[in-house]
């Protein structure tokens, strides 16, 4: 690994996220592109929790409440 990285953090949902690219030693430069890999990474991110959130509070309506167990 080359001591070249880029690190993001941001919310996604009610959670924290941290992300993080590292360049391999043999691997061409990320450069300008690892910004913006991170920035997609995240939107996808919440896109899909957000949709999976979505999903979940529309089955609850439909499915029946399992009961308590003690």
């Amino acid at each position: 690994m080359r001591d070249v990285f880029w690190r993001a953090i941001g919310q996604v949902g009610n959670q924290v996220v941290g992300l993080a690219v590292y360049e391999a030693a043999e691997s061409a430069e990320l450069g300008e592109r690892a910004p913006e890999l991170l920035t997609q990474t995240m939107r996808r991110t919440r896109a899909q929790t957000a949709a999976l959130a979505a999903s979940a509070q529309d089955n609850s309506a439909t499915t029946p409440a399992k009961p308590a167990q003690n």
